[in-house]
Formats: structure tokens, C-alpha cells, sequence
């Protein structure tokens, strides 16, 4: 007790976390465990600081469906079959991330490498896309190795020796890492690194050629591989350099385009799958929240439109990256108030009004945490005071309060 009143509030605060935080992963599944776990990493996390604006912005939907996936909230009652590949869609959409149909695979590569490209052209690295004939044949007996193309970008310069990126995505809950990528952030993407500079020597080949081959991979979350985040992060300082702007601030941009490139596409998976199936959403807790995420995005959007018309492009602000954490917090509580109000309904209707007093108090407090009114004898009421109090933080966040 001594040792905790020494202590100052912020290492105390940190100590609850990280307690709370191995709870939850204790009693997470191992592939809840996974995705946990690579969601609490900066290249995941960087679409929720996002301004949405040009390609930092993300649809509605895509972005409540993102919110989900991130919450571990399911998207719906059972596991069904999926509509592209006739794999198991599960509850939770985690197919939606790695199915072999469809094309948003395809896409979301294409989409990952045209971004790393740009920002290399930004940075003066003179980057080509897909170049040809990168690796020619040494012997007679090696054919067809000009046909090769081992570089999604390839940058002639880089530190020090010309360089082939190889983009690639794959996810955390894959069968054949789940294990480690339970235990490390990031394990699967690393796995999935080494298998590209083995699959057919091609790292070898390169070196035997002068060019040295990194794998820029990632998981579905936006987590990187600790090599592709050395070369984010110096291709973001050149860049800085170039621009005579702060390296931190460049690389921070980088990784939400990035982010919001790859969940993008994750999430318009999921929603493609979803209204092909047609499922009839049963999940009450789901139901109810998602009229609160749609309207806090587009409040966001709103209040962010005239932030910029008033500082006329001076810049973000602080306080607008702060509006926007805000907002995921708040869109978190929500769900879990909806959770509240769902597990009271229950209880009220098997045990009686009567009999349910007691568990009355939890969704009351609930409620005097996010709002004025401690209301609980309809969903409705409850949903409009914390709208009301949802406002008034984002108006006084804004400053118009």
C-alpha cells in the first residue's frame, strides 16, 4: 500500500492497464488473443488519429465495420458459408480478410504498393513499379528468370544498394502462426517475410545480383514487419528531408494512408459478403450501436470540414486529433452501454421486473457515466441522452460549447 501511494499517478495508470490489458488477453481465445494483439500496434491504430480527408478518409460503413473488427463485436449470430469462396464466413468476418475470391485481395495489394510508390517519388528515391527484367539469367540453365519481377517497388538507391520492395499482406489469425502471433505483435507478418525470401531463392538471387530484396509486409490490421517499418520510416525521413518538414510528423501520415488503405479494403470485403448473404442481423447489442457510429463519424466529418474552412489549411491541430480519439472512445463506451442495456433486458425478462432490481444498477450507472439522465425505462430515451452528451463533448472538444 506504501509502494502505491509513493508511486505517481501516470506509473500507476500505466500499471492498471497493462493489468487489465493481461487479463483480457488471458481469457481471450487464441485467436481473439491474435487479432488483440496486433490491433494494439501503431501501424493498426493509425486510421483511428486519421483526419478523414483525401486518402486518410474512409466510408461510413467501412469505418463502423473497422470499429467491429477492432471491438471483437460479431457480425452476426453464426458461422455461414461465404458467398465467393464457399469457405466458412465466420461471425466475427476474420474470412472477409484473407478469402481468395472476389478480388479485394488483389486490390488491396494494388492499392498498398501504388502508396508505398508514391511516397518514395515524394521522398526523391526514384522508385519504378513492377520493373521488368530486374533479374537475368547467370547460366544457360536458368530460364525464365527475366521474366521475374520480384519488385513491386524498386528504388536504384537505397541505403547504399539498389533495392526490390515486395509487398504483401496476410493476416494474424492464419492456423500456421496463430500461435506465436498470439504471443508477439507482428509474428505473423515476420513469418510470412521470411517465407518470401525463401519461396524460390529469391532473396539469394537478388543478393547474387546486387540487389538486395525486402519484403514489405503487413497484416490485415495495418501492423508492419519490423524490417518494412525501418524502411517506412527512413523513406518518410527523406522525405522529410526533401520537404524540409518533421520526419515524426511525415511517418505518422505515412502509416494512416497505409492503415487506411488496407482496412479500407478489409472492411468493404466484409460488406460485400455480408449483403450477399443477406444476413438478418440478430446481434441486439450490434443493432443498437450502430446508429450511434454512423452518427458519430458523420459529426466527425461535420466538425472537421469546418475546422479546416476556419484555419484555412494552417495545419492539424491538436486538438482535431484529439476530437477524433475522443470519438473512438466514445463509439467504444457506447457498445458497451448497449452491452449493459442488452444483458439487463435479459435478465429482466427471466427473473421479472421485481426480481431484477438488483441488476437495475449496473446499466443505471452506465448511464451517469456517458450522460445526465440515469433513464433506463426505455432503449429509446437512454439512445437520445447519450447523443445529447455525445454532442456536448464534441462541441466543447471543438471549442463552440
Amino acid at each position: 500500500m506504501s509502494a502505491a501511494l509513493s508511486s505517481r499517478q501516470k506509473q500507476l495508470t500505466a500499471k492498471a492497464d497493462a493489468a487489465a490489458w493481461n487479463r483480457q488477453l488471458a481469457g481471450a481465445l487464441p485467436w481473439a488473443r491474435a487479432v488483440l494483439i496486433s490491433e494494439a500496434e501503431a501501424g493498426a491504430r493509425a486510421f483511428l488519429a486519421a483526419v478523414p480527408h483525401l486518402l486518410r478518409r474512409m466510408d461510413p460503413a467501412v469505418f463502423v465495420a473497422e470499429l467491429r473488427h477492432r471491438l471483437l463485436v460479431p457480425e452476426a449470430a453464426e458461422d455461414m458459408w461465404c458467398p465467393e469462396c464457399d469457405g466458412i464466413m465466420d461471425c466475427h468476418s476474420l474470412h472477409a480478410g484473407v478469402c481468395i475470391a472476389g478480388g479485394e485481395r488483389t486490390q488491396r495489394h494494388n492499392a498498398v504498393r501504388n502508396l508505398l510508390c508514391s511516397w518514395a517519388d515524394r521522398a526523391g528515391l526514384q522508385p519504378e513499379r513492377e520493373r521488368p527484367g530486374l533479374l537475368l539469367p547467370q547460366r544457360p540453365g536458368e530460364v525464365g528468370l527475366e521474366r521475374r519481377r520480384p519488385a513491386d517497388v524498386y528504388l536504384p538507391s537505397f541505403q547504399g544498394s539498389p533495392t526490390a520492395l515486395d509487398v504483401a499482406v496476410t493476416a494474424c489469425q492464419r492456423m500456421e502462426t496463430l500461435t506465436e502471433a498470439g504471443r508477439h505483435a507482428g509474428a505473423a507478418a515476420a513469418a510470412y517475410a521470411r517465407t518470401k525470401e525463401s519461396h524460390l531463392d529469391t532473396a539469394q538471387i537478388c543478393a547474387a545480383q546486387g540487389v538486395k530484396f525486402q519484403p514489405m509486409v503487413l497484416e490485415s490490421t495495418g501492423t508492419w514487419e519490423p524490417g518494412a517499418s525501418r524502411v517506412l520510416w527512413n523513406i518518410a525521413r527523406a522525405a522529410a528531408a526533401r520537404e524540409g518538414s518533421q520526419a515524426a510528423l511525415l511517418h505518422s501520415q505515412l502509416l494512416q494512408e497505409l492503415c487506411v488503405a488496407a482496412r479500407s479494403h478489409r472492411g468493404r470485403a466484409v460488406l460485400r459478403r455480408r449483403a450477399a448473404l443477406g444476413t438478418d442481423c440478430t446481434n441486439q447489442v450490434l443493432r443498437a450501436a450502430e446508429p450511434l457510429l454512423f452518427w458519430l463519424y458523420g459529426h466527425v466529418l461535420h466538425s472537421t470540414a469546418i475546422l479546416f474552412s476556419q484555419r484555412a489549411g494552417t495545419g492539424h491541430s491538436l486538438g482535431e486529433l484529439l476530437l477524433l480519439r475522443a470519438t473512438v472512445i466514445l463509439a467504444r463506451d457506447t457498445l458497451k452501454l448497449q452491452q449493459q442495456w442488452a444483458e439487463y433486458s435479459q435478465q429482466k425478462a427471466e427473473m421479472g421486473v421485481e426480481d431484477a432490481a438488483q441488476a437495475t444498477s449496473t446499466t443505471v450507472e452506465a448511464v451517469q457515466a456517458l450522460g445526465p439522465s440515469s433513464n433506463t425505462s426505455a432503449a429509446p430515451e437512454m439512445q437520445l441522452d447519450v447523443e445529447q452528451h455525445l454532442t456536448q463533448l464534441l462541441q466543447r472538444e471543438l471549442g463552440h460549447a
